[in-house]
């Protein structure tokens, strides 16, 4: 009797391992926090589309609409009035231009973040949402799933980001489109390759680029 003990517990220790594989995918899930969160249903859902004729104040409610003011915007700081125009292209100022950055003017760097009411999002929102989603690209990286570009993210990864970004109602203001995603997507275009970079340059290999630059050839007698 006591021999047929030690037999079965193992088999059925390894019946319950192999039920619980096939239930959650792989073994590895238990390691990998974003694929069991989605596989668990701990993500919440993303909502419901919203309406456009809901939101009339809205201007860039699809990405042609977000195209066609970016165009017109890049035409207006060329000096151009219309795609007739037949005057010379106003000068601009000489010399290097100024350096922007991705805290510099949020507002106007992503004009198509807009309000119910047409607004445009304030910076303090912005600053907001650029935490939480750096914090979501941080989990990524931990379970090997942060990509090099955005546009290479994989779509279990972007399942999660996008699902934790948009179920927050304090970002409702990316939802003001016709996908409910393009918003996010675009801005996350913009500002993932600046996390990314701070996230995985090694500070001595900076500093010496930024040593290398700045020194200069002897000059020959």
């Amino acid at each position: 009797m006591s021999v047929c003990v030690r037999l079965t517990l193992p088999r059925d220790a390894l019946q319950l391992f192999a039920r619980e594989y096939h239930e959650n995918g792989s073994a590895s899930s238990h390691v990998n926090g974003v694929l069991a969160s989605l596989r668990t249903g701990t993500v919440p859902p993303k909502p419901a589309l919203r309406k456009r004729t809901d939101c009339q104040m809205v201007v860039q409610w699809t990405r042609k609409d977000f195209r066609h003011i970016s165009v017109a915007q890049a035409n207006a700081r060329r000096g151009e009035t219309d795609g007739n125009a037949t005057s010379a292209r106003s000068k601009g100022r000489r010399g290097r231009p100024r350096k922007s950055s991705d805290d510099d003017n949020k507002t106007k760097t992503h004009l198509y973040l807009e309000n119910e009411d047409g607004s445009p999002v304030d910076e303090d929102q912005i600053v907001e949402m650029s935490r939480k989603a750096r914090m979501l690209w941080t989990t990524l990286d931990e379970d090997g799933m942060a990509p090099q570009t955005f546009g290479q993210i994989s779509m279990k990864a972007w399942e999660y980001f996008s699902r934790m970004m948009l179920a927050d109602e304090a970002h409702d203001f990316l939802l003001l489109c016709d996908d409910g995603e393009w918003k996010l997507r675009e801005w996350s275009t913009r500002s993932y390759p600046s996390w990314h970079r701070n996230r995985f340059t090694d500070p001595k290999e900076e500093a010496t680029k930024t040593q290398a630059k700045g020194m200069t050839l002897p000059s020959r007698p």
